[in-house]
């Protein structure tokens, strides 16, 4: 009985304290960046100008979204 008066008690909860619905935001867009291998197999020469792409792209994106 008891488990039942709780689990009514929890659901009244759930009904009455509702979640703030959320702003609407402009839909979140995935960015991908395409190397021609993957890191490991990378020379540290090539991998620091493929962390420089992918940052430059990363700031263009940004840049773009706050127009």
């Amino acid at each position: 009985m008891k488990r039942m008066v709780k689990a009514l008690f929890e659901l009244a909860k759930s009904v009455v304290a509702r979640p703030v619905k959320q702003t609407k935001k402009g839909p979140n867009k995935l960015h991908w960046t395409k190397f021609d291998k993957p890191f490991e197999e990378m020379t540290e020469v090539e991998r620091r100008a493929a962390a420089e792409r992918l940052a430059d792209e990363m700031l263009g994106v940004i840049k773009d979204q706050e127009k």
